[in-house]
């Protein structure tokens, strides 16, 4: 065997062992994404959560996803940011489709959804339409569930469905504070909705989706916002473990390239 043979040899080998330590990256991924069941009465709003339970292979950085439902019986006129996005500066949802909403968010680096965490990424604030006394309920139905990391890989979860009920029309709201169903301001919400979101339940201005001032700003329909952060200044984002080590591997390369090629030309002047 001859040292040019030797070198090409020692080279495949030494790139062969350094490409299986290459980790191949994790999509991120969660043990649930979806919703729970929710009931209204017609002519009100519902506020409905949309929750991420225990992410995997995060953090995450990015969210969309697609919700269908019965147009005749329940319409979301607004998306609201759940708890877990409530930094996050990019949010947008588009519910001109026959039959459903596409919501999209992301946030920056420093806010990104780390492993392990469980909540709300989103809250959907449906009318309750019913334009037919035969149909009293709508299924909510998710699909096309993206989660990206701060590299750009995507992963999805797997979703679960609900559904929304239309109930009878109760007698006037008992606006003593009694069974949870109150609606102090008579603004059309519960108190107990109002609350949920942040919203001040004995103001008829304050609504989920109102201009009024509420721990979770409302965007509206297919709006995009891109505000910086309200309690950090946004830095560049650091370079992830992933990425150095991806670095660190392609140096590793390089030098027992050079190394060979070194040592091939060497052994030839000899």
């Amino acid at each position: 065997m001859d040292i040019k043979t030797l070198a090409y040899g020692m080279g495949i080998s030494a790139l062969c062992l350094v490409i299986a330590l290459i980790p191949v990256s994790a999509q991120p991924s969660a043990d649930d994404f979806g919703l729970e069941d929710a009931s209204g009465e017609q002519g009100t709003h519902v506020i409905v959560p949309v929750n991420i339970t225990t992410v995997k292979n995060g953090p995450v950085q990015a969210i969309v996803f697609n919700i269908a439902y019965d147009k005749r019986v329940i319409n979301v006129t607004n998306v609201l940011r759940g708890e877990l996005t409530s930094d996050w500066n990019v949010f947008g949802f588009n519910n001109d489709f026959e039959g459903g909403v596409r919501v999209s968010l992301a946030g920056p680096f420093a806010y990104a959804i780390s492993n392990g965490s469980s909540g709300s990424i989103a809250l959907l604030n449906f009318s309750v339409e019913r334009t037919s006394d035969s149909i009293n309920y709508s299924h909510m139905t998710l699909s096309d569930v993206e989660l990206s990391d701060p590299e750009g890989n995507f992963g999805t979860a797997a979703a679960r469905n609900g559904l929304l009920y239309v109930v009878a029309t109760p007698p006037p709201y008992n606006r003593s504070g009694a069974g949870g169903e109150t609606d102090a301001d008579g603004d059309g919400y519960r108190d107990i909705d109002e609350t949920f979101v942040g919203t001040d339940p004995n103001d008829q201005h304050s609504y989920p989706g109102s201009d009024a001032p509420a721990v979770t700003p409302a965007l509206t329909k297919q709006t995009i916002t891109a505000t910086p952060a309200p309690t950090a200044t946004i830095t560049p984002a650091p370079v992830s473990p992933k990425q150095t080590y991806k670095l660190l591997i392609i140096l590793i390369v390089a030098l027992v390239v050079i190394g060979i090629v070194c040592f091939y030309y060497y052994a030839k002047r000899k």
